[in-house]
């Protein structure tokens, strides 16, 4: 289901209204952010949305795209030594939030929110990936130390017939 041209330039204008307005009005606390550029390299089950999958991740603005996150494990790695540095009776944290800003090229974006399992006394620094959730979509990012993603959405932007579907489709690739 394509939309008219018109409402794709409401939908684009609102969409990066929102985003200047994330990044440029709203103050944040946020002392260190990691931007990546990334690209798609394989994907799963996009094929069964009919057509070329390339024109797909194009529709969708996901064959190349940005993702920002709120911070980076070498933050959150120093922030645990201080704690430990000034309390010796300090638990560290197991788990860490973090916020992910996905851009896409059409101008959309997505916003999640991550988790990263690490516990500085247990795991290493490039153990183990920030697993995030889009919660009105439920779209899921996957990202490693290596940054590779695995981007898994059900794509229901194509149509009535989508929006009930509870199949995921995935993207794999790579991130610089």
């Amino acid at each position: 289901m394509r939309l008219n041209k018109k409402k794709q330039k409401k939908i684009r204008f609102s969409n990066l209204f929102i985003f200047f307005l994330m990044f440029f009005c709203i103050p944040y606390n946020l002392s260190s952010k990691q931007s990546f550029n990334c690209k798609t390299k394989k994907q799963s089950g996009l094929s069964n949305l009919g057509g070329e999958h390339k024109e797909i991740l194009n529709y969708l603005g996901l064959s190349n795209f940005k993702i920002k996150f709120s911070r980076s494990r070498e933050e959150i790695f120093r922030s645990e030594s201080e704690y430990l540095k000034i309390n010796k009776h300090y638990i560290p944290k197991n788990s860490h939030f973090i916020e992910l800003l996905l851009s896409k090229s059409t101008g959309e974006f997505e916003s999640f929110e991550c988790t990263w399992l690490f516990n500085i006394n247990i795991s290493k620094i490039n153990e183990k990936n920030f697993n995030c959730l889009e919660k009105k979509n439920k779209s899921m990012f996957s990202f490693d130390s290596d940054k590779n993603f695995v981007y898994s959405s059900r794509f229901n932007q194509f149509g009535k017939l989508r929006s009930k579907s509870k199949v995921y489709h995935s993207l794999f690739g790579s991130c610089r």
